[in-house]
């Protein structure tokens, strides 16, 4: 009830939803707000795997920067194929939303979000793009790509052949290998 009245469209980000066959959060949402506007932002796999495996393993990470073995590499092949098939199943799920319910869902790539954002989401939402959206989605709050981390993650997995485990997906994404 403290809400303003004059504050219609509400937000907001979620990367957990529809993560795999038994999250049911998804249809909750649309049951519980069945005017609900959706957009599914997905990324690059390989990009994702890096970004996953340089935040939340630092410790194997940084133990490889200093001195790389067999056995670190294997627990970063199976963290990357754990995530690349994560991965591949979530969007999948997410894609069938998108397929099933065209009215209440857009897909965009994160790679085009900027170029694309004010013309397509705006419009989808049913809302003026305010005037500072092009300002606010250029400004970069943190970048980990060149991270001596993410640097190190890309040296030594084999984006060749985890690439399978997402082919499928991906290219119905259009995203291609790296």
């Amino acid at each position: 009830d403290r809400l303003p009245e004059e504050i219609t469209c509400w937000g907001f980000k979620e990367i957990r939803y529809g993560v795999d066959a038994d999250d049911r959060t998804i249809d909750m949402l649309l049951e519980l707000f069945p005017e609900s506007r959706n957009v599914v932002v997905t990324r690059h796999p390989w990009d994702t795997v890096v970004s996953m495996i340089t935040a939340w393993n630092e410790d194997l990470v940084d133990r490889l920067l200093k001195q790389p073995s067999d056995r670190g590499v294997m627990q970063l092949t199976n963290l990357a194929e754990n995530y690349l098939q994560k991965w591949s199943e979530q969007n999948q799920i997410l894609l069938d939303y998108v397929g099933r319910f065209p009215d209440r869902f857009i897909w965009m790539r994160y790679e085009d979000f900027s170029a694309r954002f004010s013309d397509t989401v705006f419009d989808f939402m049913g809302v003026p793009c305010p005037d500072n959206v092009k300002a606010v989605l250029e400004k970069k709050v943190w970048k980990t790509q060149d991270s001596p981390r993410s640097k190190c993650v890309k040296q030594h997995l084999d984006c060749v052949r985890l690439w399978g485990l997402v082919e499928k997906t991906a290219k119905t994404l259009g995203y291609e290998k790296l």
